[in-house]
């Protein structure tokens, strides 16, 4: 997802959020298919099922970090780039709002007024019939696109990541 033609999450974020995803779900999958972890070898050398354990929550704690590091600098752009725009919209002559969306039925209302009000040819009728549909869907993408960057960047790129991990730490050290 961009904004202005900059991603929202980085692709360090997206990475560090696959990679806890894949460390959280391998270890929610080995607990709750009860794998047999005794005899782990790693290159040779014996791991026992409970030091396996102990590094998969320091793991899984060290990809946390790394991860909620990577989030919180891109929120902190994601919340400068929206104060940006908020800066860079002309003030409204009647109400000062620096929200597009208020803005936005401000000027659909004033339009409505304006045919009710005036007579006006067919065709400058029918062009400002036009641009008032074409402001009410563009209103309608503006609400979409915002509550999608909400599900992309609170839901799904923080939330899923984090409550896979912090189960995968439950089952980690409550098995």
């Amino acid at each position: 997802m961009n904004f202005a033609g900059i991603d929202a999450i980085s692709r360090p974020t997206r990475a560090a959020a696959r990679t806890l995803s894949g460390v959280a779900l391998s270890t929610i999958i080995a607990n709750c298919l009860s794998l047999d972890l005794n005899n782990f070898n790693v290159f040779g050398v014996q791991i026992s099922a409970d030091e396996l354990q102990s590094v998969a929550t320091i793991f899984l704690i060290f990809l946390m970090v790394g991860f909620l590091v990577h989030w919180f600098g891109d929120y902190v752009s994601y919340r400068a780039w929206h104060e940006l725009l908020k800066d860079r919209q002309a003030e409204s002559k009647y109400g000062g709002q620096n929200d597009l969306l208020p803005r936005l039925s401000f000027i659909l209302n004033n339009i409505e007024s304006f045919l009710e009000k005036n007579k006006l040819d067919e065709e400058s009728r029918a062009e400002l019939k036009r641009l008032n549909s074409n402001i009410g869907d563009l209103k309608s993408g503006i609400s979409k696109h915002k509550n999608y960057a909400l599900f992309y960047i609170y839901i799904w790129h923080l939330a899923v990541p984090i409550t896979l991990a912090a189960y995968a730490l439950y089952l980690n050290n409550n098995a």
